[in-house]
């Protein structure tokens, strides 16, 4: 459940980009991308943890670049 949730907030995340929105896009990939890593992790998919790891990373950068400039 967890996993197709995550998947749909990412969807939006997607769309925010697609209407010239990166800084909610970010926002809205830094919750689901946390997820998707506790997912990950959860179910032995280490090396998808990681990656979303690394997405999370960036959305996160990404937000505070927006709150910041």
């Amino acid at each position: 459940m967890i996993a197709k949730t995550c998947t749909a907030i990412s969807i939006i995340g997607a769309a925010c980009v697609s209407v010239g929105a990166p800084g909610t896009a970010n926002a809205v990939w830094s919750i689901s991308n946390i997820g998707l890593v506790w997912h990950n992790y959860r179910t032995g998919e280490i090396s998808q943890a990681a990656m979303f790891t690394v997405f999370w990373i960036l959305a996160v950068l990404g937000v505070f670049r927006e709150v910041l400039l």
